[in-house]
């Protein structure tokens, strides 16, 4: 019997590099992260040493330490300002401009995947959903990927795998080039940074793009009284291209309108 040829000692397994890195912007308990974001980016092959969690302030750096397992995550940076709007700012200025980063909320609880099945399953890996986002925007010359966010699993089947336009509502996880800390990308709304981001976005690069394949399950704060109120501020400062409505759970929702010299539908 022959036993198996060793490995040199001083030879190590190949690395394989991302250009990317995941954000998340850290506003429940560690508890929380754990169970939700966390644990869906992980059982999506995306590694440890890709995600830096952003959280508000020291003393809640010390407490996500204290209880999150350390092979979890690569680091954890404390914001000087609260909300997700700070939290967002803190990752503008974090990274080096440029820098392919995909922004995650701490609520999510699933991807799912509406390809090659009659009904949605959940999404295996997220590492070429990566790589198609920021394909994609290089080539179409837009700055912003993004999903398409629910609170609960939809059965319809989207017509068109990618779509262009702001109309195309994204949330919980998109993915951005870092544009530093500039006056059209400034965070400042704390209950909808991506709706916000969408509208900077579309109008730095003149749209953005979806993947309709793709759904993020998250639990929103739909309903809330600072999300209301945030939401008419949205309409207020963007008159042209939102609209709200009462939906059919009674809570305030938003449309993007599509503005006519935009972009738009399929690529």
């Amino acid at each position: 019997m022959t036993s198996s040829p060793s490995v040199p000692r001083n030879q190590t397994r190949k690395r394989i590099h991302y250009p990317w890195e995941v954000c998340i912007l850290a506003t429940s308990t560690p508890t929380s992260l754990q169970h939700h974001t966390l644990r869906v980016l992980h059982q999506s092959g995306i590694p440890a040493s890709k995600l830096t969690i952003f959280v508000q302030g020291n003393e809640e750096k010390t407490v996500f330490q204290n209880i999150l397992p350390r092979t979890n995550y690569k680091q954890i940076v404390a914001s000087p300002d609260f909300g997700l709007s700070g939290l967002l700012r803190c990752v503008y200025s974090h990274y080096a401009l440029g820098t392919p980063l995909i922004v995650c909320r701490d609520s999510i609880e699933q991807i799912l995947d509406h390809t090659g099945s009659s009904k949605a399953c959940r999404l295996k890996s997220l590492i070429p959903v990566f790589q198609t986002g920021f394909s994609l925007c290089a080539h179409e010359k837009v700055g912003l990927w993004g999903i398409h966010p629910r609170s609960q699993a939809s059965r319809t089947t989207p017509k068109v795998s990618v779509s262009k336009g702001i109309q195309s509502i994204s949330g919980g996880l998109w993915g951005i080039h870092n544009p530093g800390i500039q006056p059209q990308c400034m965070p400042t709304y704390n209950t909808i940074p991506e709706y916000q981001s969408v509208l900077q976005f579309s109008k730095l690069y003149g749209t953005i793009l979806r993947l309709n394949s793709l759904t993020v399950l998250w639990k929103s704060d739909k309903g809330s009284k600072q999300r209301e109120y945030e939401l008419e501020r949205l309409e207020h400062q963007y008159p042209e291209s939102v609209v709200l409505f009462t939906g059919s759970s009674g809570c305030l929702e938003v449309r993007f309108i599509q503005d006519k010299d935009e972009a738009q539908g399929p690529i």
